[in-house]
């Protein structure tokens, strides 16, 4: 994870202004995953910087923003006009990269400023349309609105029928592990704890670990056989997780693991 970085990063000095800002982004994905976040952090402010955009750096800013959003995407709906990867810019289809990459890291370190930018991650991707990228951003909006718990509103309904539409038609892999994924964390969320294991470990079966985006589908699916009652399951997996962690430098997930089910 932090040499995958460190890769990343030296490639970035050497690279056009595009290229650098990819680079720069999958540094920061890599870092923030692996648990390196105050510089994980800061990589990810300059990134935002370079497409034009910023975060939020105070709780008051970061509120009103998620308010902002949150009445722009009630008053505009979910409606779509869907393109294909090609039909869209690179310069587009960075930006809402960059602002996935910001919205599932600062989850981690900063959760309002992460529901605020994950909340301007689903405006965007609406408004330009990719198929991948809007499945992939309703799919972790629906698991946000998840996590307030009670009952499942009308609106996470919409996010999960669409999500599962889009991943459908985009056809795709990952379109297919991140919808798994972050359904798989909003069932949790609701205590539906097997459906939440079954889908996790369909998109960890089918993702490697270089998909830093996807390190909490690991850390849930465990917690989920743990609240099942399957205690000698979760620990194998707690051993295996935090083993494989070890050896790529990965120092998130054994801390996550090791204070809460360990």
């Amino acid at each position: 994870t932090e040499e995958s970085a460190r890769a990343y990063l030296a490639a970035a000095e050497g690279a056009s202004s595009g290229e650098s800002v990819e680079f720069q982004r999958a540094a920061a994905e890599q870092l923030l995953a692996g648990g390196r976040i105050d510089e994980g952090k800061e990589i990810l402010h300059r990134v935002l910087a370079a497409v034009g955009m910023s975060a939020p750096r105070s709780p008051v800013a970061a509120v009103f923003w998620l308010l902002v959003y949150r009445l722009w995407l009630a008053l505009i709906g979910l409606r779509i006009k869907e393109r294909s990867p090609d039909e869209v810019s690179p310069e587009a289809r960075l930006r809402i990269e960059a602002l996935s990459t910001v919205s599932l890291g600062f989850a981690i370190v900063d959760v309002i400023v992460g529901a605020c930018m994950q909340a301007r991650h689903l405006v965007e991707a609406l408004r330009v349309g990719d198929r991948f990228q809007v499945a992939r951003a309703v799919s972790i909006e629906a698991a946000h609105l998840a996590s307030a718990g009670g009952p499942e509103t009308r609106r996470e309904r919409e996010l999960v029928r669409l999500a599962e539409v889009l991943s459908e038609k985009d056809g795709s892999v990952d379109a297919a592990i991140y919808n798994a994924g972050a359904r798989g964390i909003g069932l949790f969320n609701r205590g539906h704890w097997r459906p939440a294991r079954e889908l996790l470990e369909r998109a960890n079966a089918s993702s490697d670990w270089s998909k830093a985006g996807l390190v909490n589908s690991r850390l849930f699916a465990v917690y989920a056989s743990y609240f099942l009652g399957d205690v000698s399951e979760a620990r194998k997996s707690l051993a295996r997780l935090c083993s494989r962690a070890e050896e790529r430098g990965d120092i998130y997930t054994p801390v996550i693991l090791r204070t809460s089910l360990a």
